[in-house]
């Protein structure tokens, strides 16, 4: 189930086939009878105790990542470590808390422990030709680093966004494995985050 591929064109809901249905300790086909899928960004994670993968996100260095709901259609994200280690998890599950304020849960699927993340709808290549949403997170970039918080590898594949409480778009950025917190060079950190995430094309201001 780990390794298994799915076909991006296949939908996330269809009730003609078969879904990975995950546990605790174990995973099996099954029929699924969801009418709907629900995004919310504050999702009692304690809640869920099943899991049915929709879609394979795929994987890097430090793990691979399933999009997933819960029996009734609530979405979330599914990170389980590459090396099977659960350092790195409870270190990314305490960045989404710093970074965010967003609420994680490090738990065990399938006999692996896995990082139960809220899901962040990824930036578009129209949203990049937007120059307001561009502006927005060249902001956020700027509120991390007036706070001390760096994103070690922030490119454009690591931006999202998600509606908040209020009904209103928001900009974060996740795969927080490599982050630091309470940096004293907030003016570098900024150039730095820019300059990763723009190819170097952000103008380099002098750092005194």
């Amino acid at each position: 189930m780990y390794f298994s591929d799915r076909k991006s064109h296949v939908p996330l809901l269809d009730s003609k086939r078969m879904y990975i249905h995950i546990i605790k300790d174990s995973w099996y086909w099954a029929d699924i009878h969801i009418e709907s899928l629900k995004y919310i960004i504050d999702l009692d994670f304690n809640s869920i105790k099943a899991a049915i993968v929709l879609l394979d996100l795929g994987g890097g260095a430090h793990g691979r990542v399933w999009l997933c709901c819960s029996l009734d259609g609530y979405v979330f994200v599914l990170k389980f470590s590459a090396e099977e280690t659960i350092s790195e998890l409870i270190k990314e599950s305490k960045n989404w808390k710093i970074f965010w304020d967003f609420n994680t849960m490090v738990e065990t699927w399938n006999d692996r422990t896995a990082l139960m993340m809220p899901f962040l709808l990824p930036a578009t290549e129209d949203d990049w030709k937007d120059k307001q949403f561009v502006e927005r997170v060249s902001d956020t970039i700027k509120q991390l680093a007036v706070n001390g918080l760096y994103h070690q590898d922030l490119r454009k594949r690591h931006v999202g966004k998600y509606i908040d409480k209020k009904k209103q778009t928001k900009i974060a950025f996740f795969d927080l494995s490599l982050c630091e917190a309470n940096r004293k060079d907030k003016k570098e950190i900024e150039i730095l985050m820019k300059n990763s995430l723009f190819d170097n094309n952000y103008h380099i201001l002098e750092i005194n």
